[in-house]
């Protein structure tokens, strides 16, 4: 796995290209899309069209079932970096639930995991839901811009 780097406020993005192994120009701007909630929406339409996959956040409860699995996912939590004025989750790659890379430029990684996120398929099911959503992709190669809030 290639390991990148954020470019700025975008570490959602960068750990979702490592995981897809892209780069990060290929997936929705996190910058442009400022928004965290736009910015997922955003980033499960790229996921539907391009990947046929899912983006999904899961809590502490499901923490141990994924963990017994090998596979690389998303660690959403608290870091040193967290003042009252900027309270700001971060995210890292992780593997089995362990930190694998800490995608910021001072590679602290988190003090406190509060959710893992992880890449599925997209099943039969989720396929109609989302067939809306990935119409409005956001990514470059969409060629799409990105509407102001």
């Amino acid at each position: 796995m290639q390991r990148l780097t954020q470019t700025g406020n975008n570490c959602l993005q960068t750990c979702v290209a490592m995981l897809l192994g892209v780069s990060l120009e290929t997936l929705p701007d996190q910058h442009a899309i400022d928004d965290h909630e736009r910015f997922t929406r955003a980033l499960q339409a790229y996921l539907a069209k391009h990947h046929d996959k899912v983006y999904l956040e899961v809590g502490p409860e499901m923490f141990g079932a994924l963990a017994a699995e090998h596979v690389f996912h998303v660690l959403i939590g608290e870091t040193l970096r967290m003042t009252p004025e900027k309270d700001e989750w971060h995210a890292i790659v992780g593997v089995a639930g362990e930190p694998y890379w800490d995608v910021h430029p001072s590679r602290a990684g988190l003090t406190r995991v509060v959710k893992w996120g992880v890449l599925a398929p997209l099943v039969e099911g989720m396929r109609e839901r989302v067939a809306g959503v990935a119409s409005e992709c956001l990514c470059p190669a969409c060629g799409n811009a990105v509407a102001s809030a």
